[in-house]
């Protein structure tokens, strides 16, 4: 498999597990110049912006380690963005999750689900 067809793998596998627990999927893979959102789910309380890392069980890095301050920034600055275009959302309290799923040859083997993996400390970005 290559790069792109693992990350939709795992994104796939993360959009399963949202909906069976109460989430609807609201947009997949918005993108702008300089960020992107993998996914974007809404139950009455929340609207998640979730992060998905697909990795191979023999990884040197986990997924969470890959959320560096710099990925955080931009997450967050795409999430704010995305929130402006989106008023209709805005009494959702907002949160940034991360999904880490581990495939061998194709297959599901786990996932981690982080909720409200990293917090808006330290941005003038208003969501």
């Amino acid at each position: 498999m290559r790069t792109t067809e693992i990350g939709k793998r795992g994104e796939d596998i993360v959009c399963r597990w949202l909906c069976a627990a109460g989430y609807h999927i609201v947009a997949r893979n918005f993108w702008i110049w300089g960020g992107e959102l993998d996914i974007i789910a809404e139950n009455e309380a929340f609207l998640a912006f979730v992060e998905v890392k697909t990795r191979k069980p023999d990884s040197i890095v986990q997924g969470i380690e890959t959320i560096t301050y710099g990925k955080k920034q931009r997450l967050i600055k795409t999430a704010s963005i995305w929130c402006a275009e989106h008023p209709v959302y805005q009494n959702l309290q907002k949160r940034f999750d991360v999904a880490c799923v581990t495939l061998y040859q194709g297959r599901f083997l786990e996932m981690d689900y982080y909720e409200n993996a990293f917090e808006l400390t330290d941005t003038n970005y208003i969501l």
